[in-house]
């Protein structure tokens, strides 16, 4: 009698064995099927489905920047919310800025990827002819996106369109931004120096810095955001220049470019007139300041942007933009030190307004789960709880909301010591028109950012992405010989201008920079073309 119970009872879980291998089965496959079938499911309610399944996804997720301090709690709260409301986690490591040229293409190529920040001056375009991203169609836009969906305008999905695909999820909220140059407004007028109002005019300034603050860089630049910024500011003087070449995105490079405010659109090698004038009178200012000590030696060697050494008294000049250079002013309000913003304009005094590929996120082609991938970016662009906790850290450690419905530090936490600061966490593309105003903004910031409306204008090829498959080993070449050739010019470590130009042009033509020039005019025309068709027919 025992020997045949325990025959049914080996029995019953030999069949309980079977039964869980084929529902799990079942399940892989439907997992399977829904991965590659995305386009052909159904749209989905704006509320996430909270049922919880067997397995929690893990999604690998990749920003550019530094993690902050206080970053794993906040990743945690993050995950708990995931969990409750998809049932995953997220994996996130940062890229240092440093290291963006070679580690984010050898990232997406190792397959180990679901979702990474893209913009159109980190390789978007380059990234999508080689087949990195994944292609989103409309459908599942209204399935895993529909937050997203219903604050995007339809603009920004065309300008992420290359070849009639999209490839990224832009941001909702294209920053009203423009570059800027902070100085010490104190000892500017300590020193009886004269309002300054552009890059190219702060001679005087770094002078007096070099001859009477002994222990203060005139311009402490960092090797990745300082290098070539205040050089393309001085270019920017002579001719209106958008701020990266159209054929990389990448601000150091050489390449193609127009001028934004032209509705032709013709396009030019940066090395052709009227722009290779523009350069070498940019060029000959930054040697002349090098040749006069007003910089650091060796940027090269540097990874502190100046705005990050500029409260503490190391750089007596910041560089960045309209929305990263916040928490400077604010850290240098509470130091007591009076700051000037000087914001980037052109010969016109007019600056180009941000593009809807400045911010945003994409999906690896690589991925398992694209569609949960698509659920994760839905809630932190768009869902409240979630960009703030990304964007500001947790309520209540690192930030409050005050009786008169500003955000503040709590009691006792200081710039120095929030160990979460708003805006560095690298979640720049969350839907930011979702923030409440902030009480530690200085006046002169809270008037820089109602009077650069007034500046910006739009962009010519505001939503043009240039396809290099055609060009692909050119641009390589490009971009290698302007990191050993051109980068030197940016901060004037040549020994004749006019010399380094000719060798920088002899080998860029070599490796085929006339080819790439067809290529872009070639795309550029079929896009203003579509463009002009799409005007006329609304």
């Amino acid at each position: 009698m025992k020997l045949k119970k325990n025959k049914i009872f080996l029995w019953f879980v030999s069949m309980m064995a079977v039964i869980v291998i084929f529902v799990y089965v079942l399940e892989r496959n439907s997992e399977k099927g829904m991965a590659t079938e995305l386009t052909e499911s159904q749209p989905t309610e704006h509320t996430v489905n909270t049922s919880k399944k067997n397995d929690v996804v893990t999604l690998n997720m990749y920003l550019i920047g530094e993690a902050p301090q206080g970053f794993p709690e906040v990743l945690e709260t993050l995950n708990d919310r995931l969990m409750d409301d998809l049932n995953t986690m997220l994996n996130i490591q940062y890229i240092r800025w440093e290291e963006l040229n070679l580690k984010y293409p050898a990232i997406l190529a190792s397959g180990d990827v679901d979702i990474i920040y893209a913009s159109s001056w980190s390789y978007y375009a380059q990234q999508v002819s080689r087949g990195a991203f994944l292609s989103i169609t409309e459908h599942m836009i209204e399935q895993f996106l529909p937050r997203h969906h219903d604050q995007l305008n339809p603009k920004a999905w065309d300008a992420a369109k290359i070849k009639g695909n999209i490839y990224m999820v832009p941001t909702s909220t294209p920053d009203v931004t423009t570059g800027v140059t902070v100085i010490r407004q104190d000892l500017r007028e300590k020193y009886g120096i004269s309002r300054i109002r552009r890059v190219s005019e702060l001679e005087p300034y770094l002078e007096a810095i070099k001859k009477y603050e002994a222990n203060m860089i005139p311009m402490n630049l960092d090797s990745q955001y300082d290098l070539s910024t205040p050089y393309y500011n001085i270019v920017r003087d002579k001719i209106a220049y958008p701020g990266a070449p159209m054929d990389s995105g990448i601000t150091y490079a050489q390449g193609m470019t127009y001028d934004y405010q032209d509705p032709s659109g013709t396009i030019y090698s940066m090395l052709e007139e009227p722009y290779l004038s523009a350069q070498k009178y940019a060029a000959g200012i930054m040697k002349k300041w090098r040749d006069k000590g007003y910089m650091n030696d060796n940027p090269y060697a540097n990874q502190v942007r100046s705005k990050d050494n500029f409260c503490e008294g190391r750089s007596a000049v910041a560089f960045g933009n309209s929305n990263d250079i916040a928490s400077t002013l604010e850290q240098c309000e509470l130091k007591g030190i009076k700051a000037e913003i000087i914001p980037t304009i052109d010969a016109k005094g007019n600056a180009p307004a941000a593009s809807w590929l400045v911010n945003g996120l994409a999906v690896s082609s690589s991925s398992k789960h694209p569609e949960k991938s698509l659920q994760v970016i839905d809630l932190l662009m768009e869902e409240p709880e979630y960009v703030y906790l990304a964007y500001f850290g947790l309520e209540g450690k690192n930030y409050v909301i005050t009786d008169d419905n500003k955000i503040a530090l709590p009691e006792g936490v200081t710039t120095e010591t929030n160990r979460y600061p708003m805006d560095k966490s690298g979640f720049w593309f969350v839907n930011k028109s979702l923030f409440l105003p902030r009480n530690s903004w200085p006046d002169s910031y809270i008037q820089h950012l109602n009077e650069i409306k007034k500046i910006l204008i739009p962009s010519t090829y505001a939503g043009f992405s240039f396809n290099s498959e055609a060009v692909e080993p050119e641009l390589t070449a490009i971009l290698q010989i302007s990191e050993q050739y051109a980068r030197p010019i940016y901060i004037g470590a040549v020994e004749d201008v006019d010399q380094a130009f000719d060798l920088l042009s002899d080998k860029l033509h070599a490796v085929g920079l006339e080819k790439v020039k067809k290529e872009v005019e070639k795309q550029a025309n079929q896009y203003l073309l579509n463009k002009n068709t799409s005007m006329k027919s609304h």
